[in-house]
């Protein structure tokens, strides 16, 4: 959890690099929330269908920019630049790409973007 918060805090800082264990961390909690969100959406039998949706596409908006945030770092952390988070809009092979790139080990040692966090 200790990972998810730090995650949180730094909302803001998209310089830097984050380790593979803060990324997957941070993504698993907001998945495990949103679930969450949804079957109290879904147990509370809201009026309509559309209503199911407000508690996790709100909670989806407060955890957008720490989540951009967090997917920049740990980009910067293989030593690829943060933009290249726009290849999850490429359908296919542009979203696999990006997932390898996310599942990469850090690159040891000190490269563009600051010093390995491992260290």
């Amino acid at each position: 959890m200790n990972y998810y918060f730090e995650a949180l805090k730094k909302y803001t800082d998209f310089s830097g690099r984050a380790r593979r264990r803060e990324f997957w961390v941070f993504v698993l909690v907001n998945t495990v929330i949103f679930g969450i969100l949804l079957a109290i959406g879904v147990i509370c039998r809201f009026p309509t269908e559309v209503d199911v949706f407000v508690l996790p596409v709100l909670f989806s908006l407060v955890v957008l920019l720490p989540t951009l945030a967090v997917t920049a770092r740990r980009l910067h952390d293989t030593n690829h630049r943060g933009w290249f988070m726009l290849l999850g809009f490429a359908a296919g092979i542009g979203l696999i790409f990006l997932l390898i790139m996310l599942f990469t080990d850090s690159e040891k040692g000190k490269n563009h973007f600051g010093p390995s966090p491992k260290s």
